[in-house]
């Protein structure tokens, strides 16, 4: 069912503190290394600008193809954005993501980030141009430099407010769903000018 755009913005600290819980839950372990939690840490203050475009705490941009869970559009895009009830069910859907349909956790363990952005290229997650990858991998870089000072504020279910009805199983399963090209365009429309990335093909505005 679609919904509004609910904004969510958040921070670092709590941000980060959240994918720690979720890669937990997503792998049954804790994560083994920083990079682990701080290489997906890096993608989605990417696709969110810092998660000041943060909708539905919806934390990579994921698609909602199931019409009968709760999803959002952004401008005239016409992706359904998936809406999730918590950050917490936000980081685990971005985890369960990137561990399973992209196989790109074993790359953030190792520190692995050409290999991690390999393996989201393999899955076409921002289409075909290899030169995209080459300015993601190198935008994430740098994300990870700025936030490998934080220090992660530790994450309880249910911490923190909550948007619509609980997880339901159907939702659950939809995590899956590929994060799409065109999601990555709708969070770069709304980077600040400072902080876009120059990547071949998008424009300013583009939505």
């Amino acid at each position: 069912m679609q919904v509004a755009a609910t904004f969510t913005p958040s921070d670092p600290a709590t941000v980060a503190g959240a994918l720690i819980w979720a890669y937990q839950q997503a792998t049954g372990r804790a994560p083994p290394a920083t990079s682990s939690w701080l290489m997906v840490l890096a993608q989605s203050a990417l696709e969110t600008g810092h998660w000041t475009a943060m909708y539905g705490y919806n934390l990579g941009y994921i698609s909602q193809p199931d019409k009968s869970q709760p999803y959002y559009y952004r401008g005239t895009n016409p992706v359904p954005f998936a809406v999730y009830p918590n950050l917490g069910a936000g980081a685990l859907a971005m985890m369960k993501l990137l561990n399973g349909f992209y196989g790109a956790l074993t790359y953030a363990d190792n520190n692995d980030l050409a290999g991690y952005v390999a393996q989201l290229q393999a899955k076409g997650y921002a289409g075909s141009d290899p030169q995209t990858y080459v300015n993601y991998q190198s935008t994430m870089a740098s994300l990870m430099q700025q936030y490998a000072g934080v220090v992660p504020t530790p994450y309880s279910p249910g911490a923190g407010a909550t948007i619509g009805a609980p997880l339901t199983t159907l939702q659950a399963a939809a995590v899956g769903a590929t994060v799409v090209a065109a999601a990555m365009l709708a969070a770069y429309a709304l980077l600040p000018k400072t902080k876009r990335p120059t990547w071949p093909g998008l424009r300013a505005g583009t939505r």
